[in-house]
């Protein structure tokens, strides 16, 4: 049955021109919806902007604290400031207080004595020395208070005895850590409440504590900061820790309870907790407090040495919805009735023209992921729409042909990024797989060509098949070989064990296969697999014309090596030493011999891989454990223990080439000794 196809200019004209009429009266409802929208996005955008602009103040507040520590530091290791002189210390450190008035005290607590020389800031400004030693006066600290010219004047004030900073919990965790650490609110000396940044000072002796320094805060400080930036009194702003202590609050006065009343139902209502936040998000909620409905933000900033802080701030919510609610009541009365015109006008033209869209926008969805399995195609009588139809199968069908020709992973990483390929690449660790089909010169001369490329087409699906299921990219077919890497172009996680379980997978698939070579009468294939680890480039190789998508260097070198070397032990998937590490417990293997390949100035220790952890019977893993132990003989000279060794794993599995070759070695190492440096590494000519 044909169809007459209208122009899709006729189309959207007959479409509008319909719609025009209801959207007269529908901008009242759209207006209406936009205002509250407006509101809303304006309610995000003020909390966002005031929590990262408060973050920012609170950064700015505390930091400074972190680069004093980090400045006094260098100063001490750097011999221009002695910690054993303790007036020495003490001007330094009175002088760097003075420049930073946000802070309350500054410290330094010798490891070895327990000697502690601070100074604090009096609420008038002036500055304190505060000294003390365990071993002097009973540890009471002894203060004076600095002038400006120097002059020291006795300072007089109860202070307990026996104080040693070593004891304290902050000293402990800062001489614990690698670097700059934050404290939670704690209760001072003096009676009020702060936090302190450490900083441990270490020597080059094997980083030995030299000592802690210091740098406190008293919230009362910080709570008036937040005074000023809080916009009215109905504005409400705290600080807290991760785990929920409050670090100051602009509206608390007097006692940190006083908050306790508004933060309690604010954060019970929250979108997420305190200790979840994440660093930069800004979630925003709503709350009732004694009959007012409030509106609250949260934020996290990270300040150095792994402080972290969350910043809340509440406001009424009358603030941003004050004449908006009659306004959208009325607009959604009057907006209500049009609305029901419009769609009724335009639903059955715009669902003629949107729904074989919508269909096209998916398959073409599917395209950028690569994704080119056939599905049905829509029809239209829309001229313009048919013809998109037909132009998205058509290229869909082009790059199902293309995709036969490259990795499958590839192509998905150029269509997501949507540029032009170019030539470039770059350096990134790979897991690279070398497989080959073992003697398949003889077995290409004794077959038809067409009856070959069918049967090596099992051979690369199973291959195939079993390198993508891990996340590997098959790089390209050399003849009867298969070139392979993981962890590119997409991240691979753990790429060294998922190799090695496609290498088993890869052996376990082709021996599933001989059943039915063998019955069909085919020769039966089987392969050999090289694996390494290590670091090559990996990226579009060729010219500007042409190129293709590749990995090259050391590494894909070795592993190529490596599966050659199959042939000289009689096994099926050898890997590096490097691999064999990275796969971690998951696999058992055997370790076969030290060699330094052709075109490689150093040795490499050659790796079987046996099978799955779990997998392998008894029997092989000692007979493996017997061969492993002989090699570390051999390799430390001990040529009898070697030899009792080999010959025992060589009883064990008669069929094993690799302990009657290294007892052939042992032989000749007896015979001719090898040099004092020999390391047991055996230099292999052949390619």
């Amino acid at each position: 049955m044909t169809f007459q196809r209208v122009p899709l200019r006729a189309a959207l004209l007959t479409l509008v021109t319909g719609l025009v009429l209801a959207t007269v009266a529908a901008t009242v409802w759209i207006s209406a919806a936009t205002a509250s929208r407006s509101v809303d996005d304006l309610q995000r955008r003020y909390f966002r902007a005031a929590s990262d602009a408060i973050a920012a103040r609170v950064r700015g507040y505390l930091e400074p604290a972190l680069t004093t520590l980090l400045d006094t530091r260098a100063q001490i290791l750097g011999g221009r400031v002695s910690p054993s002189d303790g007036d020495d210390l003490g001007r330094y450190l009175v002088a760097r207080l003075r420049v930073h008035v946000q802070l309350a005290w500054l410290s330094f607590s010798d490891d070895a004595t327990g000697r502690f020389v601070g100074c604090w800031r009096r609420d008038d400004g002036e500055i304190v020395l505060n000294r003390s030693d365990p071993a002097v006066n009973g540890g009471t600290p002894v203060e004076h208070w600095v002038r400006v010219d120097g002059t020291l004047v006795p300072h007089e004030r109860p202070l307990k005895g026996g104080y040693d900073p070593r004891t304290s919990a902050w000293y402990r965790t800062a001489a614990a850590a690698p670097g700059p650490i934050w404290t939670e609110p704690s209760e001072f000396n003096e009676g009020r409440l702060g936090i302190t940044a450490a900083l441990a000072v270490r020597t080059t002796e094997a980083g030995r504590v030299a000592g802690v320094l210091t740098a406190d805060f008293f919230l009362d400080s910080l709570a008036r900061r937040l005074d000023e930036i809080a916009i009215d009194r109905d504005t409400r702003i705290a600080v807290l820790t991760r785990t929920g202590n409050v670090v100051a609050a602009s509206w608390i006065e007097k006692s940190p309870a006083d908050a306790g009343a508004w933060l309690t139902p604010s954060l019970t209502a929250a979108t997420t907790t305190v200790a979840e936040l994440a660093v930069g998000a800004a979630p925003s909620w709503s709350f009732d407090e004694r009959g007012t409905t409030r509106l609250a933000a949260m934020t996290a900033t990270r300040t150095e040495g792994g402080g972290e802080w969350v910043v809340l701030v509440s406001v009424p919510e009358d603030r941003f919805l004050e004449g908006v609610r009659g306004n959208r009541r009325l607009a959604l009365a009057l907006g209500g009735v049009v609305a029901l015109v419009a769609v009724a006008l335009g639903w059955m033209l715009s669902r003629r023209i949107a729904a074989p869209l919508h269909q096209v926008s998916r398959q073409l969805g599917r395209v950028a992921q690569f994704d080119l399995s056939p599905t049905p195609s829509p029809s239209s009588r829309v001229t313009e729409i048919h013809e998109l139809i037909d132009t998205a199968d058509r290229m869909t069908a082009s790059l199902r042909s293309f995709g036969r020709y490259v990795p499958t992973s590839v192509v998905r990483e150029l269509l997501s990024l949507g540029g032009e390929a170019r030539l470039g690449g770059r350096r990134v660790e790979l897991t690279i797989l070398f497989s080959d089909v073992v003697g398949f010169t003889g077995i290409s001369e004794s077959t038809e060509a067409m009856a070959l490329v069918e049967h090596l087409g099992d051979y690369f699906s199973a291959a195939t098949e079993a390198i993508q299921a891990r996340g590997g990219t098959v790089d390209k077919f050399l003849g009867d070989g298969i070139l392979a890497f993981f962890n590119a172009p997409h991240d691979v996680p753990g790429h060294p064990a998922e190799a090695c379980l496609a290498a088993l997978d890869l052996q376990r698939r082709m021996a599933a296969l001989e059943p039915g070579w063998r019955a069909a009468g085919k020769p039966v294939l089987r392969c050999r697999v090289g694996l390494h680890t290590g670091t090559a480039l990996v990226g579009n190789v060729g010219t500007p014309d042409r190129f293709g998508y590749t990995a090259m260097g050391d590494a894909v070198n070795l592993a190529s090596r490596l599966e050659a070397l199959n042939k000289r032990y009689g096994t099926r998937v050898l890997v590096s030493e490097d691999t064999a590490r990275a796969a971690g417990p998951g696999v058992e293997t055997r370790r076969l011999e030290r060699v330094a390949v052709a075109g490689r100035k150093g040795g490499v220790l050659v790796v079987e891989l046996l099978g799955r952890r779990g997998e392998v019977d008894p029997a092989t893993l000692a007979a493996r454990d017997a061969y492993e132990a002989a090699l570390d003989a051999f390799h430390g000279r001990r040529f009898d223990a070697a030899e009792d060794g080999f010959r025992e794993a060589a009883a064990a599995r008669p069929e094993d080439l690799a302990p009657r070759l290294l007892l052939a070695r042992l032989e000749a190492s007896r015979s001719f000794p090898p040099p004092a440096d020999w390391d047991g590494t055996e230099v292999i000519l052949e390619k």
